[in-house]
């Protein structure tokens, strides 16, 4: 009973589910966009079950998929992850990988062809970038910045599809960019924090092409972008003041840690807390991104 429980623990890990709670937030607030337009107020129904069961396994097979094509590196950058360790194997990994991704695309298939097509093409996303682009630098931390934030718009996009109502999907474009960039700007965080590992790997992150100091600087000039278009969700009418409260809060935060990261005399150490600090940042937007859509408040 222990081994078993080692075992679903190290599979736990290896899907992130940490993250897959995040994603769950995110996937519903960009169909409570869909559904306040529709229903005047907050809610759920039979539909977004089947929608969240998309996103969460698509993601946990991306999540499967680059601890697979990671192992090596991880063995020098994060040697407690799961298939370093020797807790997964990467024929598991893989496996794994491959079952929950089949069936959250068959899901998504049920729900209607823009969905299933646009699960489709995030879940290749990832699946290239585990593969091919996560040494390119750049282009890889766009496609999974892309990937990360594109639950919003998957969200709005499955219920506005299921119920045809496309009021205000403009309003979940414009939060799926906002969360595009801040996650962008972790990717930059977390090159940094890699450094070591990636340049001995030849992986060409911003930190390892331009340095450390220049990729904290770039994420620190992402992170104030954010803050600078976060109050168009509330211009747009939809949200209410509740929202700018807690996107000021997010921005503080968000701003801190990554300025404080650039003044730091060793970046690639506090990269780390940065991370973490950014990370909380998203789970806090997707509170901001559904609390702002109370009609009450």
């Amino acid at each position: 009973m222990g081994l078993l429980r080692e075992k679903l623990i190290a599979y736990a890990e290896l899907v992130r589910v940490h993250n897959l709670v995040v994603a769950l937030f995110t996937t519903y607030t960009g169909y409570a966009i869909v559904y306040r337009a529709l229903h005047a107020n907050l809610g759920l129904d039979q539909w977004f079950p089947l929608i969240a069961a998309v996103v969460v396994l698509v993601a946990a097979g991306g999540y499967a998929i680059n601890d697979y094509f990671d192992r090596e590196i991880d063995a020098i950058n994060k040697p407690e992850r799961p298939i370093p360790s020797g807790r997964v194997s990467p024929h598991e990994a893989l496996l794994i990988s491959i079952v929950v991704c089949i069936a959250g695309l068959a899901i998504a298939l049920l729900i209607g062809s823009l969905t299933f097509t646009y699960a489709f093409v995030n879940a290749l996303l990832v699946y290239t970038y585990s593969w091919k682009l996560k040494r390119t630098g750049l282009p890889g931390n766009l496609v999974i910045a892309f990937n990360s934030a594109s639950s919003i718009v998957f969200g709005g996009l499955a219920y506005a599809e299921l119920v045809r109502v496309w009021h205000h999907f403009n309003t979940v474009i414009v939060v799926s960019i906002i969360a595009f960039l801040l996650v962008l700007a972790r990717e930059f965080v977390k090159g940094v924090e890699d450094y070591v590992g990636d340049k001995a790997h030849g992986v060409r992150t911003l930190a390892v092409t331009l340095g450390p100091k220049k990729a904290s600087l770039i994420a620190l000039i992402t992170v104030l972008i954010v803050a600078i278009i976060s109050p168009l969700p509330y211009l747009l009418g939809l949200y209410n003041a509740a929202y700018l409260v807690l996107a000021a809060i997010v921005d503080a935060i968000a701003l801190y840690s990554t300025l404080k990261l650039v003044r730091s005399s060793d970046p690639v150490r506090e990269a780390a807390r940065t991370r973490r600090a950014l990370k909380i940042c998203f789970l806090l937007g997707a509170i901001a991104f559904i609390v702002g859509l109370v009609p009450s408040l």
